[in-house]
């Protein structure tokens, strides 16, 4: 009794797709991609050139470049400069109960009829907000 041969493409072959290949990074010894620059866990920056190489000096000064730029952006997200309008700035109702009793009685008598016209649930919803105790 004679064997058959499995063609190549036989269900049962499984074939493994081809690994990347991956290096550790030096700070947190996660898998880094080979041609990798930037670890995406630790930000930590790995230069690919030989040291003492005009490269090498290159690709630090733009690390280092890029490194304080980094550090000027961090700082200005913290203290939300570089966030859109909304992402600081508080609502209407917010603002409008840092007032005195007598300016949300005044800024809500113009602006209740106004919005009820438009949406009156939302002004129920902002007049609640505004003189809620």
């Amino acid at each position: 009794m004679a064997r058959r041969t499995q063609s190549p493409y036989h269900v049962g072959t499984t074939a493994s797709p081809p690994q990347p290949a991956t290096a550790p990074c030096p700070k947190c010894r996660r898998p880094l991609a080979a041609a990798a620059k930037r670890c995406v866990y630790c930000g930590h920056v790995r230069i690919l050139a030989a040291p003492g190489t005009p490269a090498y000096e290159a690709e630090r000064a733009a690390v280092e470049a890029d490194a304080k730029r980094l550090e000027r952006q961090k700082v200005i997200f913290q203290h939300g400069m570089g966030l859109g309008k909304t992402a600081l700035k508080p609502g209407l109702a917010e603002r409008l109960r840092r007032q005195s009793l007598l300016v949300r009685i005044a800024v809500m008598a113009v602006v209740i009829p106004a919005l009820m016209l438009v949406a009156p649930f939302k002004a129920f919803r902002l007049a609640k907000e505004v003189f809620r105790p």
